[in-house]
């Protein structure tokens, strides 16, 4: 199966917080760019994230993996409705991009990112290689906001946007002058891959806030609103993308995507 978690929009304006020097053990691997970077490491066998954005030679927090996941922001949910357990086997840069390998039981994840023409856009691939048969209800990343949401935007009432609304496919948190989005790759997502499965903008304002993308069954639970569907799953594999676009403060937008 195979998750294409496409680009990152760190949106970063003005304050930094500085990490204490010598605090924390240096990460296993970090990908950097000038606007935004990636810290992975791993703790007791788990997949760390760090999404940073760069300001004045300073660097500050946007977004971590969510927590509560075996795998880091990858979230594999089988069938009957429990994660999967997931183990990290390595962490490595290789051609300009940060690689990821995770062991999902006898299956392979294999997780890309790499920063686009040196940010501030990070392209995100997920691959989930199975062995064997694999029987799926949900893939999808959850990120975590790292500060509280001073304001929020879902195109959705509930934060849960299944893609035939993708008239406006943004999921946004901002505090201050910090913010982080996610808009999806529809360059990616096809017709083919739709019919086989829902995918899905989540945003969870209370959980974190927490932004989540990627397949996830849904249901209609009133006129116009669709919430996930639990009963359902993923029937093979498929494919999925998401943004992320960061900002200046005076508002210039530096990406050739505004989702």
């Amino acid at each position: 199966m195979r998750l294409a978690l496409l680009l990152v929009c760190l949106i970063f304006f003005a304050r930094v917080v500085q990490r204490a020097a010598g605090a924390e053990a240096p990460p296993l691997a970090v990908l950097r760019g000038e606007k935004v970077m990636v810290e992975a490491e791993a703790r007791d066998g788990r997949l760390c994230e760090r999404y940073l954005a760069s300001r004045d030679g300073e660097w500050v927090e946007v977004a971590t993996a969510a927590p509560g996941g075996p795998m880091g922001p990858v979230f594999v949910i089988a069938a009957g409705g429990a994660p999967l357990p997931g183990t990290l086997r390595t962490v490595s840069l290789s051609g300009g991009a940060l690689v990821e390998e995770l062991a999902v039981g006898e299956h392979r994840i294999i997780r890309q990112l790499k920063i686009v023409d040196n940010g501030p856009w990070i392209r995100v691939v997920t691959r989930l290689e199975p062995s064997g048969r694999a029987s799926l209800h949900q893939l999808a990343d959850h990120l975590k906001f790292s500060h509280r949401a001073d304001w929020s935007f879902s195109p959705s009432v509930g934060g849960f946007n299944l893609d035939a609304q993708y008239k406006a496919p943004l999921v946004l948190v901002q505090a201050d002058r910090v913010a982080l989005g996610i808009v999806p790759d529809l360059a990616v997502l096809g017709r083919e891959e739709l019919k086989r499965c829902n995918h899905v903008l989540d945003l969870d304002v209370p959980g974190g806030p927490v932004l989540g993308v990627g397949f996830m069954p849904a249901r209609l639970a009133s006129h116009s609103v669709y919430a996930l569907d639990a009963a359902r799953h993923l029937p093979r594999p498929i494919l999925a993308t998401y943004n992320r676009r960061w900002m200046k403060g005076d508002g210039t937008c530096h990406s050739t995507v505004c989702g």
